[in-house]
């Protein structure tokens, strides 16, 4: 989970320092007797200075035919050479810089680059990305003169996808379509008999389905949930249950007995953002990587993998966030300011209203289980899901939740600028509902500070043994976000594109509680130390089993002797019941277990467990996963924590998780 201890991006601390210069003297004094997050805002946001301070011009990278012109003509070099795939990439790069509409006497770019592609992933063999360019070169007015290229291709398309019934329909347009072309009587006729021959293929040809090598390459797909039917929370299997206590509050258990490696959640944020580092290379709403990207309508700095993507996005808030792209980004907002802004621009300005206007209505839930369930009693997918998660605001210092407030204030300005405030058909009330949005932009960015995860990609997949996770972007997931930690977490959480996918890292017996690490390891981290940063950044006292019990660090465990397990009940055996070095006799059960037999069993088997660390740092992680889990699951019938070998073997396996979501490319 991201960190709730403040560290204020360079531009917005000039802001907090500008307003504290120039506003009121006793400023702090009133705002520390604030009552609520809506007077911490709507104090700042009544200082005159402030709204003086404030001056917002859009700024942001706009398109251009001239440079969307060039890319083009780059394109068709590497074409010529077939080098199709520097072509793709080339005229990718027209089409994202091409304006969507055009000036009197410039040439339409987007279309013409559309077209270009179409062709470069007809000849890459990728043929369904290929009639996507082709529809949509169609869509902004490819030339009526050249588009029975278009149908030919496309038509051609359909062939290698053996779907006939297509193919004759594009034909037949490629045909019609010579009426329009500008072409001398002897090529046109050339074009009809190569036509005639394309339809005729199509007579004896079957329909096939969709092939998964036809779609997007780049794109990883995230596994399915081990158990579906969760009647509560549906991105959750159904071997998962919320529960609750009195210290940690609501808590994910186990409802039945899991296994090592089932994917536990699958969850979808309620909503996310992708750093700028990452603009070009991922899709700015799922964080996909994408071979053939869509462009945004109005800037060339952000890319989609589909027209899905790019719509989904451009019409809940992008069509409002992409002019303040300058004051949105790292050096004003950091990680948060951003994604908390979104937060309300997904949920659409009636919808926000609507929930703060009931707030008042509804009292607290007194049944923790049950917050963030519907009438039906289904965990919501959306702001509702959030707003009663701790922000720990009683806890923060003064100055930081000042800090914070005035970055509410200035996300309300942009909020208030970029017109979400002035759709049609709203209800919004400036005097009433400003005050009520600036609070619950404030009451966002603590909730982000102590809810939302940080999305990984791996830096460095072909590196084993240190894969180097890095940030790409930042999100809110309900049904992950009830996740404890512990210092020696049962599951971890991996990434494919912006979905969370939860997966156990151990056997968990039913009625445990499942938890993750919020960034700190007993393996990697004195004990000490990390718990001070938990209590700094999330405002709890750790008592896990590995804090409670003071388990060593990596390089100081003790490898000499383990402390066996029972395999029958899965005690500790003690070490004065061991006969001859032998036996061992279980004090709880009474089993007599042969020590010998399974010290036999863990060699051969961390024999194959080399093999597979082998086969891991060769990037050939498919072969090695299955003999990790089996050597772990030996351990852990066996050997108790904390034990190196267990310790090697479960991070090895994590990494593989890792690595099979997301990853930088080579």
């Amino acid at each position: 989970m991201t960190s709730s201890k403040i560290t204020m991006p360079e531009g917005m601390e000039n802001i907090v320092h500008a307003v504290k210069a120039h506003c009121e003297d006793d400023l702090m004094d009133k705002f520390i007797d604030c009552p609520s997050d809506e007077d911490r805002v709507n104090l700042i946001w009544k200082q005159r200075p402030f709204q003086e301070i404030l001056t917002l011009e859009p700024e942001y990278n706009a398109k251009s035919s001239t440079d969307a012109s060039m890319y083009r003509q780059k394109g068709n070099k590497y074409f010529q050479k077939k080098a199709y795939l520097s072509a793709i990439g080339e005229y990718s790069k027209s089409i994202i810089n091409a304006p969507s509409k055009t000036t009197i006497g410039s040439e339409n770019e987007l279309p013409l680059a559309f077209a270009n592609r179409s062709a470069a992933l007809y000849h890459f063999k990728k043929y369904q990305l290929s009639l996507v360019d082709i529809e949509a070169a169609l869509e902004y007015n490819y030339p009526d003169d050249m588009a029975y290229k278009l149908y030919d291709r496309q038509g051609k398309c359909y062939l290698q996808l053996e779907r006939p019934k297509e193919a004759l329909e594009s034909f037949k347009k490629a045909e019609e379509s010579l009426g329009k072309a500008k072409l001398e009587e002897k090529y046109l006729e050339i074009w009809r008999k190569n036509l005639k021959s394309e339809m005729a293929k199509t007579s004896d040809m079957k329909e096939k389905d969709l092939s998964p090598n036809d779609e997007d390459p780049k794109k990883i797909k995230a596994p399915a949930l081990a158990h579906l039917g969760n009647e509560t929370h549906p991105n959750a299997s159904r071997a998962l249950r919320v529960g609750s206590t009195p210290e940690k509050g609501r808590q994910i258990l186990a409802d039945q007995d899991i296994c090592l490696g089932e994917v536990l959640m699958v969850d979808q944020p309620i909503t996310s953002v992708l750093f700028q580092d990452h603009h070009a290379s991922r899709c700015y709403h799922c964080f996909q990587r994408c071979l053939a990207p869509f462009p945004c309508f109005e800037t060339s700095s952000v890319i989609f993998c589909s027209r899905e993507c790019r719509d989904k996005a451009w019409n809940t808030y992008q069509k409002y966030e992409y002019q303040y792209a300058a004051v949105l980004d790292a050096n004003f907002c950091g990680k948060i300011g951003q994604l908390a802004l979104r937060m309300l621009l997904e949920c659409n300005l009636e919808g926000v209203l609507e929930f703060v206007r009931g707030l008042d209505k509804t009292g607290d839930v007194d049944d923790m289980e049950k917050v963030g369930l519907d009438k039906e009693g289904k965990y919501c997918s959306d702001y509702r899901s959030l707003y009663h998660m701790k922000t720990h605001a009683d806890e923060r210092k003064p100055d930081d939740l000042f800090e914070l407030a005035v970055m509410s204030a200035f996300l309300l300005k942009v909020l208030d600028d970029s017109g979400f405030l002035r759709q049609e058909n709203n209800t919004y009330n400036s005097a009433r509902d400003m005050k009520s949005l600036g609070g619950l932009l404030l009451r966002n960015i603590q909730l982000i500070l102590c809810n939302a995860f940080p999305i990984h990609q791996m830096r460095r997949p072909d590196n084993f043994q240190e894969p180097d996770p890095e940030e790409i972007g930042i999100g809110l997931f309900p049904t992950a976000a009830l996740l404890n930690h512990s210092c020696n977490p049962e599951a971890i959480v991996c990434y494919y594109g912006n979905k969370a996918v939860v997966r156990a890292i151990r056997d968990i017996d039913k009625n445990e509680e499942i938890s993750i690490a919020y960034g700190v390891t007993f393996y990697d981290d004195e004990e000490l130390s990390r718990r001070h940063q938990l209590k700094e950044t999330h405002f709890f006292h750790c008592t896990c089993k590995a804090c409670l019990e003071g388990w060593p660090m990596w390089l100081e465990m003790d490898q000499n002797q383990p402390d066996w397990l029972c395999e029958a009940c899965g005690s500790i055996l003690l070490s004065d019941k061991i006969e001859d070095n032998k036996f061992a006799k279980c004090k709880k059960c009474s089993h007599r277990q042969n020590l010998e037999d399974a010290i036999n069993k863990l060699a051969v088997s961390h024999d194959r467990y080399s093999t597979a660390m082998a086969e891991a740092m060769g990037g050939r992680i498919e072969n090695a996963l299955p003999e990790l889990m089996e050597h772990l699951d030996l351990q852990q019938r066996y050997i108790d924590q904390p034990w190196r070998d267990f310790t090697a073997c479960q991070v090895a396996i994590k990494h593989c998780f890792q690595i099979l979501g997301n990853k930088r490319e080579a």
